[in-house]
């Protein structure tokens, strides 16, 4: 297998999860609020409940491009579980950024982040798979369970979100599901 089959594989992970990730933004609220969407899609517009948009289609993703050609390369699972969280951590630091800094969101500003993090999420792990030497299976592992935490607490802050910020819907301020204002 060779670079040029991963960075064409890289660039379609890229193309599929940004395209995914803008739809499944749609899903919860044309599910009538299912439970089972409220898993894998936004139930408001928290910075956090927007991290799913990247997370689920790249895991998805990312499980296919193993099957399919990862396996053919050592560090394909360690970096992309690294590049994964990189790309959500810049979701993130990104945005209180720069509302903090012009003091409100923007939508298409919001938008280029999200499409930026996926860019970064696949060029970043294409390099690494490319460029550095195999990890050990403690070092795969670890990050595996850090994404896999990662995830579980997407599910779990989804229906019981800490009340801070970073769970908080600038437009309601209902945190999750839950308004966590309300629980006493």
């Amino acid at each position: 297998m060779n670079n040029n089959t991963l960075f064409k594989s890289d660039l379609w992970g890229f193309i599929i999860v940004s395209l995914a990730g803008s739809a499944l933004h749609f899903i919860y609220p044309v599910s009538g609020g299912s439970a089972l969407a409220a898993l894998f899609c936004p139930v408001n517009e928290s910075v956090w409940e927007h991290l799913k948009l990247l997370f689920f289609p790249c895991i998805a993703y990312t499980a296919w491009q193993y099957f399919a050609i990862g396996r053919n390369f050592a560090p394909f699972l360690w970096g992309r579980c690294c590049s994964l969280v990189i790309g959500m951590l810049m979701i993130i630091m990104l945005y209180y950024t720069y509302t903090g800094s012009i003091g409100r969101g923007y939508l298409f500003v919001d938008i280029g982040l999200f499409f930026a993090a996926s860019a970064l999420t696949f060029a970043l792990s294409h390099f690494i798979t490319r460029s550095f030497p195999a990890p050990t299976k403690t070092e795969t592992l670890l990050w595996l369970a850090v994404v896999a935490l990662w995830g579980i607490s997407l599910f779990v802050f989804t229906f019981r979100p800490p009340n801070i910020p970073l769970f908080r819907d600038p437009l309601s301020g209902i945190c999750g599901i839950i308004d966590t204002y309300d629980i006493k």
